[in-house]
């Protein structure tokens, strides 16, 4: 998959956003909608480029990891005072404005890639080509757009839905709501995993699968709590026999494991492309440089101290667990050249482990990170379908799924006979500690209904119900007075 980044490939979708009049003019050098789509080679470019979008800072490179852990209570911004990083301060602070950069870019990022798979669904069915190979494309370019969607109507509740590739003239429109954003979220998935392969081969190693879909329709599900369709998709997963979790945790996070036995659904990077280390042109992410500690002297290992782990999220592991050290950089911790973690890097003592290039010496720019996210693991599967089991009233049942991902750590199973109260709240820990600083925690927070309550618990009582959605970014509302912004921004 990482050969599905290239400069030509952006180009040509890129150049197809133009407006319906400039595509007109002819020139016989210069490519256009009338002459891209024909060909097997062309329908494969599109989707490809569809793909993009998912590597740029609004989504995996930057955004999603960002809001999902500092704004929960798992970690803080990091060192370096207000006016270093303001965009995640006001995360952490919940301080959060529309003019916020993060928001800003999820929001342009996720229509980009909404608008490149329209532009997919449009044009694929009138190419002659294999109609095999035609379907699966349609299927990864419907399982994207859903994503997309899943992505913005988290952050943002309402949203407008596009599902057709507007014109100069269509810019203007208003909010749909979000139970109709789920819907279609639903349709797509659906349909992409009516049609997507369980695996590829090693050219294609990457791209969306069966797997893929079904594991994100049950995340999707679980939103809307309707637990028998979550634990219906979550066991087609498990069901499947393709995945499996690794023996050690630690690799999970490291490049020599990208797209293993373990990984459902994974957005891929890598170094040294061609379009420079910095912006949505960068085939590398910005997590190492940003998540890397500040000042530590070690080569490969200078950064900035965003995303820095708190004690709260220490103290949530249980003392023989050795995911917090394959999670936290900490007193004790070794690192590149078998140097010593320094407590004094972070104002908290930590620094986030995971994602982090363990290779000496690592990057000239540290924008440029080769290192895969895994965005959703055959771990969070299996606890999705505990949780769903159990909030059916099936917690016997439920128990093996979340002592598998205990045993894998060495852990032993929960005890026998909880309740489903106690066993809810045994996954949401489970979830906590398996899946921390990989963006989930606040959304996790938000899904349960515990959002308020374990931020007001935390010492963060300036939240309030409207931090729940974020704000609509006010340079979209400037172009588009059709937007309504969110109560209490």
């Amino acid at each position: 998959m990482k050969s599905l980044k290239g400069l030509l490939i952006i180009f040509l979708l890129v150049f197809t956003g133009c407006s319906d009049e400039i595509l007109t003019k002819n020139d016989p050098n210069q490519v256009t909608s009338a002459n891209f789509y024909q060909t097997e080679e062309d329908a494969v470019a599109a989707v490809n480029a569809a793909y993009d979008p998912l590597q740029y800072g609004g989504l995996f490179s930057n955004s999603y990891w960002s809001i999902g852990d500092i704004t929960s209570d798992d970690a803080h911004k990091g060192d370096g005072g207000r006016s270093d990083g303001p965009a995640w301060w006001e995360f952490d602070l919940f301080e959060i404005k529309s003019s916020n950069s993060l928001l800003a870019d999820s929001w342009a990022d996720s229509y980009t890639g909404v608008y490149r798979t329209n532009i997919v669904m449009r044009e694929l069915p009138d190419i002659e080509m294999d109609d095999n190979l035609k379907q699966r494309l349609l299927g990864e370019a419907k399982f994207l757009r859903g994503y997309y969607y899943f992505w913005l109507v988290r952050l943002f509740g309402d949203v407008p839905l596009i599902t057709e590739p507007q014109k100069l003239g269509e810019l203007r429109v208003s909010r749909t709501d979000k139970s109709e954003v789920y819907n279609q979220i639903i349709s797509d998935m659906s349909d992409a995993a009516d049609v997507l392969p369980e695996s590829y081969g090693s050219s294609d190693k990457g791209r969306i699968t069966k797997g893929a879909a079904n594991g994100m329709l049950a995340k999707v599900y679980m939103w809307q709590k309707n637990w028998e369709k979550a634990a219906e998709f979550s066991k087609k997963v498990i069901d499947s026999g393709v995945y499996d979790l690794l023996p050690n945790y630690a690799d999970n996070f490291e490049e020599e494991y990208e797209n293993s036995e373990e990984s459902v659904f994974e957005v891929q990077f890598t170094k040294g492309g061609p379009n420079g280390a910095w912006g949505n042109g960068s085939d590398g992410s910005i997590q190492h440089i940003s998540t890397a500690p500040r000042n530590s002297g070690v080569a490969g290992l200078e950064g900035w101290g965003f995303d820095m782990p708190n004690q709260d999220l220490v103290d949530a592991f249980e003392s023989n667990d050795p995911r917090l050290e394959a999670t936290v950089l900490m007193q004790g911790s070794t690192i590149q050249g078998g140097k010593q973690y320094d407590p004094n890097w972070s104002s908290t003592g930590y620094n986030a482990r995971k994602y982090l290039v363990k290779r000496d010496g690592f990057i000239g720019s540290g924008a440029d990170s080769p290192v895969n996210y895994r965005v959703m693991r055959y771990s969070e599967v299996l606890l999705n379908y505990a949780e769903a089991l159990n909030e059916m009233g099936q917690t016997s049942e439920a128990k093996p799924y979340v002592d598998q991902v205990r045993e894998r750590v060495g852990l032993d199973p929960l005890p026998t006979g909880m309740t489903q109260s106690e066993f809810r709240q045994a996954v949401y820990q489970e979830r906590r500690v398996e899946l921390a600083l990989e963006g989930h925690r606040w959304w996790d927070l938000v899904r349960t209904d515990r959002a308020i309550d374990v931020m007001t618990e935390h010492g963060r009582g300036d939240i309030q119900e409207h931090h729940l959605v974020f704000p609509i970014p006010q340079s979209e509302i400037d172009v588009n007075p059709d937007l309504e912004q969110n109560p209490g921004y």
